[in-house]
């Protein structure tokens, strides 16, 4: 008889000890699981302390046949295993409740929106020009030299998703000189009668600012300029550029940093790099590997999302230049000076591409910035070419990079080999509307007069 009532209490045991492993193993397989399952939420529905109690309470023995030392023994035995599903019990308990609560918190981890981080303690001190206006058949004209005179405009904007620093803006004045020029004209009443003679007069005695000192609030004088450089398998051609570069270029463009992309990179390209990289007065960046061919779209992207990284924010700019583009040596250093600064206020006056070469199709009107005088166009007025060019990274990685991330053979170059090489030819897609350039408004200037010339070596 004591043997019987052993057995049934080890098989109780044995029963407690199986549901506790597979409670156990099923909760850690939960908590390895991101995301909660229906299908497992559903097996702990036998979780019930009371439903325990009923499916293994202890069954009624007999002890009229043990002597006292048997049954007192027999009462501790039982007493003690008793102990053990209570134990048994309170873990399953335990775990019940630790999978409520888990379940709570994957379920919100899975709603949870992410949180915008903001600096609100940094502050960036944002320099903006004085405004130059004029009424129609004049343009306006700053004097010449830049101030170190800056005021402070009592604006302080917060950050935001586009701008996550606080930005406190300080106005850098200019004068500005209204000259004749008949191709600046506008039909609208008040643009065309624009002038100081408009202004509310007289101004109010707490007025800190005049019609002619306003600050040119959406120009950041400081805005990040980059150099992207894309070379293909001429080691050559890229000396000789850089050697060009360091005497015309780098002299007179102040930029944060060069990025050069070094397509099917070789042993040359580094001699190449290694040779001049100490004599660039900029840190430079080598990208590119002996396997990796990257068509222009996916350059210019690569060196925009550089970019970002380096400065933490979206609107920088990128001059773009293949390997075997020179400067003219005929064009003072000055002038070229003063075209990348005018384009540095155009490109935040609503014009996203800037040719650094003459326009190829004609039309268009004058846009002036900083008193250099660009030809401008809408993209389905003007192709899209990869000549010389400076372009807003906000603006190509929203519109362009898709595009340059596109991977199918229905994009592959037209031109002889480069179906063969399956290569995809951006410019080509760009100007047969593979690319939706020519679908789009958007405002692009050309110089009048080309500022590079082309010098191929290697091929």
């Amino acid at each position: 008889m004591k043997t019987i009532i052993l057995a049934l209490l080890f098989s109780i045991l044995c029963i407690l000890y199986v549901k506790y492993e597979q409670l156990y193993g099923e909760d850690r397989e939960l908590q390895e699981s991101n995301i909660p399952d229906s299908s497992m939420v559903k097996k702990y529905n036998w979780l019930n302390p009371e439903t325990v109690v009923e499916k293994t309470s202890m069954p009624v023995v007999d002890v009229g046949n043990l002597n006292i030392e048997e049954a007192e023994g027999l009462k501790q035995e039982i007493s003690r295993l008793n102990n053990i599903i209570n134990e048994i019990k309170g873990e399953m308990l335990s775990l019940k409740e630790a999978h409520e609560s888990e379940k709570v918190q994957l379920m919100n981890e899975k709603d949870k929106k992410p949180s915008i981080i903001y600096d609100a303690t940094s502050v960036k001190n944002i320099t903006v020009p004085s405004m130059c206006r004029c009424p129609t058949k004049k343009v306006g004209i700053k004097d010449g030299g830049k101030t170190d005179r800056i005021f402070p405009t009592s604006v302080i904007q917060s950050p935001s998703i586009g701008n996550p620093f606080k930005r406190k803006f300080w106005m850098r004045p200019s004068e500005c000189h209204c000259v004749d020029n008949a191709e600046v004209t506008t039909d609208d009443y008040f643009l065309s009668k624009m002038s100081e003679n408009w202004e509310c007069k007289p101004n109010l005695p707490d007025s800190k600012f005049s019609w002619d000192a306003m600050p040119d609030l959406g120009i950041d004088e400081n805005i990040h300029l980059f150099l992207g450089v894309l070379s293909y398998m001429s080691p050559s051609s890229l000396n000789a550029t850089l050697q060009n570069w360091k005497q015309y270029l780098f002299p007179s463009t102040a930029l944060e940093e060069i990025y050069i992309q070094l397509n099917k990179r070789s042993p040359m390209d580094d001699e190449v790099m290694n040779q001049n990289i100490h004599e660039i007065p900029f840190n430079v960046t080598i990208m590119g590997t002996s396997d990796e061919n990257l068509h222009p779209g996916r350059a210019i992207s690569r060196f925009c999302r550089a970019a970002e990284q380096k400065t933490g924010r979206s609107d920088n700019l990128l001059m773009f230049l293949e390997k075997d583009w020179n400067i003219r040596s005929d064009i003072d250093n000055n002038a070229f000076s003063d075209a990348v600064q005018s384009a540095k206020i155009l490109s935040q006056r609503g014009v996203p591409y800037i040719r650094l070469t003459e326009p190829v199709n004609p039309g268009g009107w004058p846009c002036v910035a900083e008193n250099y005088k660009w030809l401008c166009n809408i993209a389905r007025k003007h192709r899209y070419t990869n000549l010389p060019s400076i372009l807003r990274c906000d603006w190509f990685l929203k519109n362009l990079e898709p595009f340059a991330l596109w991977d199918d053979s229905s994009l592959f170059g037209c031109r002889n080999g480069f179906r063969e090489k399956r290569y995809i030819d951006w410019e080509e897609m760009m100007q047969d509307g593979r690319v939706a350039w020519s679908e789009t408004n958007w405002v692009l200037a050309s110089s009048p007069y080309s500022f590079f010339y082309h010098s191929e070596i290697d091929n």
